[in-house]
């Protein structure tokens, strides 16, 4: 599903965007591309809204004046995340 908040368009409809763009050196890696439809990623690169990354991979967002929007939809790299760290903590 699109990872903007309240969005419910599915994963099929949706581009993989890299939270540090490709350009500006980001990787093309599960724990920094994140799903946007369309129109949030148009708007995404309009510069409506950022995208933030927490230490637990998770996301968030916030508007272009810097106030809070709203934590990311759950996203395949937090699975990935979870997943990753529960079996390094069951060792």
């Amino acid at each position: 599903m699109c990872a903007f908040p309240g969005c419910d368009r599915p994963f099929a409809w949706c581009d993989l965007h890299h939270v540090i763009h490709w350009d500006d050196g980001g990787p093309t890696d599960v724990d920094w591309l994140i799903p946007f439809c369309k129109s949030h990623h148009t708007t995404h690169h309009k510069g409506v809204f950022t995208v933030g990354r927490r230490p637990d991979g998770t996301f968030w967002f916030e508007r272009a004046n810097g106030t809070f929007i709203d934590d990311a939809n759950p996203t395949l790299n937090q699975l990935h995340w979870a997943l990753v760290h529960l079996t390094l903590d069951a060792a």
